[in-house]
């Protein structure tokens, strides 16, 4: 198991499962756990700059997430409720 080193979060690892020959990159998501998945190299290097892509990639979902308010249920119904109102108001919906 090693880390990226200087510049990334210590809990994002690359390592080897016993069963395959490649690289695998994981790190810790609060919510959602430990988050692997395999990068399909089998040199380090190679597979230290798709662990360094894949971890920009979940920055920027989980900034993109926050920004959006993670659509969830309650941001969708929400913006139905919103929608709903002024509709009534203009007089299109009884």
């Amino acid at each position: 198991m090693t880390t990226l080193g200087r510049g990334y979060p210590d809990t994002l690892k690359l390592f080897r499962m016993n069963a395959s020959r490649y690289w695998y990159v994981g790190m810790y998501i609060s919510g959602r756990g430990f988050v692997r998945q395999s990068t399909k190299c089998e040199k380090l290097a190679e597979a230290k700059e798709f662990a360094s892509d894949w971890y920009e990639e979940k920055v920027t979902e989980r900034r993109h997430h926050k920004e959006t308010g993670g659509l969830s249920f309650k941001v969708y119904a929400e913006k139905a409720m919103d929608t709903r109102k002024r509709e009534t108001r203009r007089g299109n919906v009884v």
